[in-house]
């Protein structure tokens, strides 16, 4: 399929297995509606998710995203049949759906629901947030709900579109400002939280918590004023900056060390 990714094998084999596994589920009517089906369309999506990532071109990431959006929300119907809110399948899919949705909104798909990919991709992201919240005894404490906050913060830091059809002005231009920073309060609240969880679950030196930091300084400035967010996100980019140096650097390690066993 022309995408690179650092386990590109693994993660094609995995596609065909599901793809094969989905094919015999959907046979019959009933089998499309049962969770199972659901369940593995889930899988196969995430499959298209992870493809996107690495896709040589435009194009290919494009399509790639777009079977992910596919094959999750088709999981989701499912699920959303089956399941009572707050179940923990359904945040699962929510989480994912969102991620998928985070990486098109700079895209030019439009999903269905109405309003363009980030209105979408926001709702979507606010759902999962909330389900994951409710899925289960860890609630906010858990990586899967770490995650869907984390795609949400991000899509509160994007630029607003201007309103279609209303000619520039200043007032319009600071109605804007406004709105980007009170969304960037929000996701500066979201990042801090999920930050914490991150460091604590998986330590510092993690490609996740370097993410986040590095979204969280982008929040601070953005929802801030004065010299004191600016030099807070001054900080955390440089220590994103030290820590990425620091994975660099054992994977660095690892990779020799496996050369030399």
């Amino acid at each position: 399929m022309g995408f690179v990714h650092k386990n590109r094998g693994e993660v094609a084999l995995a596609l065909d297995a599901y793809a094969g596994s989905l094919a015999l589920l959907g046979q019959s009517q009933q089998g499309r509606q049962s969770p199972s089906w659901a369940a593995v369309a889930a899988n196969v999506g995430a499959c298209y998710r992870a493809m996107a990532d690495g896709a040589r071109s435009g194009w290919e990431r494009l399509l790639l995203l777009e079977n992910a959006l596919a094959y999750l929300g088709e999981a989701l119907a499912v699920r959303e049949a089956v399941f009572p809110p707050g179940h923990a399948m359904l945040g699962e899919t929510l989480s994912l759906l969102g991620g998928a949705l985070r990486a098109a909104s700079d895209s030019d798909i439009a999903p269905a629901g109405g309003g363009g990919v980030l209105a979408v991709a926001e709702r979507v992201a606010r759902r999962a947030v909330v389900e994951l919240a409710d899925a289960s005894s860890a609630g906010t404490e858990s990586l899967q709900w770490a995650t869907a906050a984390g795609n949400l913060a991000v899509l509160l830091l994007q630029d607003l579109p201007a309103p279609a059809g209303m000619p520039a002005s200043k007032a319009m231009e600071e109605g804007l400002l406004a709105a980007e920073r009170s969304r960037a309060a929000e996701a500066e609240g979201l990042l801090r939280r999920t930050l914490a969880l991150q460091r604590r679950q998986l330590g510092s030196v993690a490609p996740p918590t370097i993410e986040t930091m590095l979204h969280l300084a982008k929040a601070v400035s953005r929802a801030g004023q004065g010299a004191s967010a600016q030099a807070e996100a001054d900080m955390l980019r440089a220590s994103a900056d030290d820590l990425y140096a620091q994975l660099q650097a054992r994977q660095a390690e690892d990779e020799s060390s496996r050369a030399r066993a």
